[in-house]
Order: C-alpha cells, then structure tokens, then sequence
C-alpha cells in the first residue's frame, strides 16, 4: 500500500511511524497534525477533525441511550455517508447537531 498524502499539504506523502495503536501515518510538516491510522473506512485527518469524529460516536452512544430507532445506519441514510471516520468536520459538526435534536 502505497502511503496516502497530506490533504494540507496535497504533495507530500504520510510517513508511516510506530504509535501506541501500532502504526500511523503522519505528515512530515512540523506542526502539521494530519495523521491516519490505516483503518480502510477512515481518511486522513488534523487532530481537530479526528476529535469531531470521535465527537459523532460518543453523541450516537447518548442519542441511542434516549432513543434505541437512531443507529449509525439513521446517520448514513441522513447525511449520504459511508462511514463516520471519512466525513469532515463539517459533516461531523452536522451530525452532532442533528444527534442531539433526536
């Protein structure tokens, strides 16, 4: 597998590092905090879109607790995605919001 790219910075690649969760992927840029975990249902992603998605499956956690109908595949049919761990913070901001109306 070839390493995937910065979606920051689009011409360099991911380095691939040894983690507390095995390996990752992270840009080479200092500061840049863009890493990806190698899950093939998940992006590359800055530390702030990483924490919006685990955001979304601790909400759904609650949201299920209050109402057992809402399940992840309510979240795909609303909002057209595929898996959590591909949207943007946007999206995930999205989710919440409507999460938390359920």
């Amino acid at each position: 597998m070839a390493d995937p790219k910065c979606p920051i910075h689009d011409k360099w690649y991911l380095q691939q590092r040894p983690s507390k969760f095995g390996y990752a992927w992270r840009c080479p840029i200092s500061g840049c905090t863009v890493a990806w975990y190698g899950k093939p249902n998940t992006s590359p992603a800055d530390h702030a879109t990483r924490q919006a998605r685990m955001m979304v499956w601790r909400e759904l956690v609650q949201t299920q607790e209050r109402n057992a109908e809402i399940s992840l595949q309510s979240i795909q049919g609303q909002f057209g995605i595929e898996y959590i761990g591909m949207c943007d913070m946007e999206t995930c901001e999205k989710i919440v919001e409507w999460l938390r109306q359920q």
